[in-house]
């Protein structure tokens, strides 16, 4: 069967993302409409409406692509490097849009479906990211064989999740090293 109607338009997707994620920083969720985003991303309210039913399937979508533009998932060779950089690009990226996190971050606080579509998916996407990354390891042989990957790839997401929320400390390099150090030290790799 042949699809009907023209192909979607990536540009006219990232733009829309875009704009999203900006008038967010600007303004904060609340005040967010589709019209303020078609003005922004300069096109039709119609055009967002075929691709997202509405604000809050925009909004999670791009918050979704804001993270994964933020933090691409590194493959160094090991897993201590990988974590590493992967949480101080997520570090450095947050420093440099500081404005568009915050509002984030108020505007998940402030509406439980927003926060609760935002976990589903981006809480979803990190996991994936850190257990491919402990995955890989134990392909390499850095991690035995029957490493529980789960449970190994939520120490660092946890630890860090604790720390900025919980403690009210920042994360920063210094710590991303001890918690790297700590409980994912560089191993020779035995290969069978």
């Amino acid at each position: 069967m042949v699809p009907l109607g023209r192909p979607r338009d990536p540009n006219l997707d990232e733009a829309a993302l875009r704009a999203a994620i900006e008038l967010i920083g600007e303004g904060g969720y609340p005040a967010l409409t589709m019209d303020h985003i078609a003005e922004r991303a300069s096109v039709s309210k119609a055009a967002l409406y075929r691709r997202w039913p509405n604000k809050l399937t925009l909004v999670v979508e791009a918050i979704e692509a804001f993270a994964h533009n933020q933090a691409p998932m590194p493959d160094t060779g090991r897993l201590r490097d990988d974590i590493v950089q992967f949480l101080r690009t997520m570090v450095r990226n947050r420093a440099a849009d500081v404005q568009a996190y915050e509002a984030l971050s108020a505007a998940l606080a402030g509406d439980p479906e927003l926060a609760k579509q935002c976990r589903d998916t981006l809480v979803a996407r990190f996991s994936v990211t850190f257990r491919a990354m402990v995955a890989r390891a134990v392909e390499r042989g850095e991690l035995p064989p029957g490493t529980d990957i789960e449970l190994v790839a939520d120490i660092a997401p946890a630890l860090a999740r604790y720390r900025s929320q919980t403690t009210g400390q920042h994360l920063d390099e210094a710590f991303i090293d001890r918690l790297a150090d700590q409980f994912f030290p560089p191993v020779a790799v035995t290969r069978a």
